[in-house]
């Protein structure tokens, strides 16, 4: 009588070897073969084992596979339910990229925003009030000067001038802290404003010039323009002014040759910060502009102009640092300071 055993085994090469193997003698024999050929076995299958009332020969008789394709269907689903999966992260991760380059293109249009409005501020500060007032004042002293001298060829006499040296220096003051503003925009907004290191050099330069050449004037000033008497009010009889000089041809020659440099660089200050409104606008508002601000033409070479096209601020970034006096002066403040402090390590 045979008994017909079923199992599940994993496959191997073992399995060949048991199904021709020798008869086996014993129930234990028979025992260690079918473990022998379950421990070998690396994929489950279904083993029938065939084991006679005497010997118990083992053999396999068939390998049933009708497992195959729902295994096939189910890993076909768990693959697709991956992918699909893999897809859904895919598609959530590009949008959250997209949402961040938004997001940084948001952030960035509103700091651009912010930083023309406080151009806006400081521009409109420079141009509308001490500017204005420096070259005004240079006028009128030149008119008064003018004025001065033809009154005293008509009538021997000259009214005393209402200008005074220290209002022209306040308002020499209040213009270079009006264009310093300038370069403290720059500064802030340095990382907006990647091209813009040849406004910080003209500035500078230009704002050097005007200061060297007021003080030139401000001494011809001194000179001609009256000074009034601080104990006029307070000392009996004391007299109104303690200095009034007669303004003569002299007087209204030593001021022009004193005020053309001054005018100079008042004009090229004015001209710059002009160049400088004009690219600040261009640089961070031309994404949503209509069309691009021109930049001036100057007749006159004097008030060239200035711009971050690389072309053209290679070549003026060298000039503003080398052959122009504050330029020349930052050099040799620098290489001071170096030997200085190669001589304090030695």
């Amino acid at each position: 009588m045979e008994k017909q055993l079923t199992l599940i085994a994993a496959s191997s090469p073992v399995a060949t070897n048991a199904a021709s193997s020798p008869v086996v003698t014993s129930a234990k024999q028979s025992d260690d073969v079918v473990h022998a050929i379950l421990g070998s076995f690396q994929e489950t299958k279904t083993i029938s084992l065939q084991l006679s009332d005497n010997d118990f020969p083992v053999r396999i008789t068939s390998t049933p596979s009708d497992y195959i394709g729902p295994s096939i269907q189910i890993a076909v689903a768990i693959l697709s339910a991956a992918a699909g999966a893999m897809v859904i992260i895919w598609q959530m991760r590009k949008q959250k990229t997209l949402a961040d380059i938004q997001h940084l293109a948001n952030v960035k249009a509103e700091l651009r925003l912010d930083a023309y409005r406080d151009f806006q501020i400081v521009n409109r500060n420079f141009c509308d009030t001490h500017t204005v007032d420096v070259e005004n004042l240079i006028r009128f002293i030149r008119s008064a000067f003018s004025g001065a001298i033809e009154q005293y060829k008509n009538i021997h006499f000259q009214a005393p001038l209402p200008q005074r040296a220290p209002a022209f220096m306040e308002a020499i003051t209040k213009h270079s802290q009006d264009a310093i503003a300038f370069i403290f925009f720059l500064e802030r907004y340095d990382s907006l404003l990647p091209r813009f290191e040849v406004y910080n050099l003209a500035l500078n330069s230009a704002l050097h010039d005007v200061q060297r050449t007021s003080m030139e004037l401000f001494y011809v000033l001194l000179k001609w323009l009256p000074i009034d008497n601080p104990n006029f009010s307070k000392v009996a009889g004391a007299l109104p002014l303690v200095h009034a000089p007669i303004i003569t041809e002299e007087a209204l020659s030593e001021f022009n040759i004193a005020a053309a440099p001054l005018e100079k660089a008042l004009g090229q200050l004015q001209s710059w910060t002009s160049d400088l409104a004009v690219d600040v606008q261009n640089h961070l508002l031309g994404d949503y502009a209509d069309k691009q601000v021109i930049k001036r033409k100057p007749i006159d070479n004097t008030f060239f102009t200035i711009s971050i096209d690389p072309d053209k601020s290679v070549a003026l970034t060298k000039y503003f640092k080398e052959e122009t006096e504050w330029g020349r002066n930052v050099t040799r403040v620098n290489q001071e300071v170096a030997a200085s402090m190669k001589t304090g390590q030695n």
